[in-house]
C-alpha cells in the first residue's frame, strides 16, 4: 500500500490508457481476422466467449488498480489535512487579516487539481466520468468529516467558507455536475457557521441545498459554533 505521507505513484494510469488501445486492436483483429476464419461454425461462439472473457478480466484488473490509486490519492489528501490544518485556523484572532484560504486547503486543492489532470490524460469516455465521480465523491466525504472536527468562531466560519470555495473551484474542473451539487451543499452547511442565531431556523427551512440533507448533519454543523451553548442554539432547534 502507498504511504499516505507521500504523493501516490499514479503511473498505472498510463497503463490504463495503453490497455484501452490494446483492447481496440483486439476488437479490430477479432472482427477482421478471427470472424472470417471461423465463419458461422461452432468455433465462432467459442471464440466470441473467449474474447469477452479476456476483456472482462482485463477490465476487472484495471478497475481494481484504479480503485487503489483513488484510495491512495484520498489517503494523501487526508494526511495533508490532518497534518497541516490547525485548530486555530478556524478560531483566528478578531480583527486579524484573513487569508483567501488556509495553507492546508491550498496544498490539498493543488494536489487534487493535479490528480484530476493525471486522470484526464490517461482515461476517457465513460471510464473517465466514473473515475472522476469516484474521486470527487470520496473527497467530498473526507472534507465533510474533516470540517466536523473543529469548532468555529464567526471569523473561523468565514475561513471555512473560503476554504470550501477553493475546494469548489478545484472540483469544478472535474466537470461532473453532481459533484458541483455536493460542494454547493457543503458550502450551504458551512454558511450555518456564520448566520445570526435568530436567522438560523429560517435559513435551515428555506435553503434549497439543505432540504435533502439529514437533519442530524445540519444540526451537527450548527453545534460546531462556539456560541452553540451561549447562544442557546440547541434550544432553538430542540436539540
Amino acid at each position: 500500500p502507498s504511504d499516505p505521507k507521500h504523493p501516490p505513484d499514479v503511473s498505472f494510469l498510463h497503463l490504463v490508457e495503453n490497455t484501452s488501445s490494446v483492447v481496440q486492436l483486439l476488437e479490430k483483429h477479432f472482427r477482421e481476422l478471427v470472424v472470417p476464419a471461423v465463419g458461422s461454425s461452432s468455433r465462432h461462439a467459442e471464440c466470441l466467449h473467449k474474447k469477452k472473457e479476456i476483456i472482462h478480466n482485463l477490465q476487472a484488473k484495471l478497475d481494481q488498480g484504479v480503485d487503489r490509486i483513488i484510495t491512495a490519492q484520498i489517503g494523501h489528501i487526508r494526511h495533508i489535512l490532518n497534518s497541516e490544518q490547525k485548530k486555530n485556523d478556524f478560531r483566528p484572532d478578531e480583527g486579524g487579516q484573513m487569508a483567501m484560504f488556509t495553507p492546508a486547503c491550498g496544498h490539498a486543492s493543488t494536489f487534487l487539481r493535479a490528480q484530476q489532470e493525471y486522470i484526464r490524460e490517461s482515461i476517457d469516455g465513460k471510464n473517465l466520468q466514473a473515475c472522476l465521480m469516484e474521486l470527487g465523491t470520496r473527497f467530498h466525504r473526507l472534507l465533510l468529516d474533516h470540517l466536523q472536527q473543529y469548532t468555529y468562531t464567526y471569523p473561523g466560519g468565514m475561513v471555512a467558507i473560503c476554504d470550501v470555495n477553493e475546494y469548489r473551484k478545484a472540483i469544478k474542473g472535474f466537470m461532473v455536475p453532481l459533484l458541483d451539487v455536493l460542494m454547493e451543499t457543503l458550502h450551504a452547511l458551512c454558511n450555518l457557521l456564520i448566520v445570526a442565531p435568530e436567522n438560523l431556523r429560517q435559513i435551515v427551512a428555506e435553503q434549497a441545498h439543505l432540504a435533502n440533507i439529514d437533519r442530524a448533519v445540519v444540526f451537527g454543523f450548527i453545534q460546531l459554533r462556539v456560541d452553540h451553548r451561549s447562544g442557546k442554539l440547541a434550544k432553538i432547534f430542540n436539540l
